[in-house]
């Protein structure tokens, strides 16, 4: 058994990745720590997503159009849950400026996804955020669906 080696190995705190070089492991930490304070800071809604951008240094290119975007804009994603409403909200933002939105757009529940910045590309105000438990067939408003069905048919 002369031939076992033993390796120290280093890991991230945060996700529990192993690494072989401490370096390696104390980056992915503060990875973590920097995308946990962009998202609590857009979170409050008091930062657009220029401003993100510009106080960490997110270095992939925001489109114009994707500029005062903040955390109560919604957006319509017709391929999510086939729902073609303003249903989605930001939820997260990566350090690499990647983004994943979420809602409850159809009878399966609440869904996410992270998606290209052309699906942003037309933010709605929070009063049009649209949720499927609220308003859709199995909703508030089912008494008022199913009648209008029922009528129809």
């Amino acid at each position: 058994m002369s031939n076992v080696i033993e390796k120290v190995m280093y890991k991230c705190p945060e996700c529990g990745q192993a690494y072989d070089e401490y370096n390696r492991a104390t980056r992915c930490a503060f990875k973590h720590a920097r995308e946990t304070a962009i998202n609590a800071d857009f979170e409050t809604g008091d930062y657009t997503l220029e401003n993100i951008w510009y106080q960490y240094g997110i270095q992939k290119e925001l489109p114009q159009e994707m500029k005062a975007i903040t955390s109560t804009s919604c957006f319509v994603v017709s391929y999510l849950q086939c729902c073609d409403e303003p249903a989605y909200q930001i939820t997260h933002i990566s350090v690499d400026g990647d983004i994943t939105i979420g809602g409850d757009g159809s009878w399966n529940g609440y869904y996410q996804s992270k998606v290209g910045y052309h699906n942003l590309m037309n933010p709605k105000p929070e009063s049009e955020l649209w949720k499927y438990r609220e308003k859709g067939l199995f909703g508030k408003d089912k008494k008022v669906a199913l009648t209008n069905t029922t009528e129809e048919g």
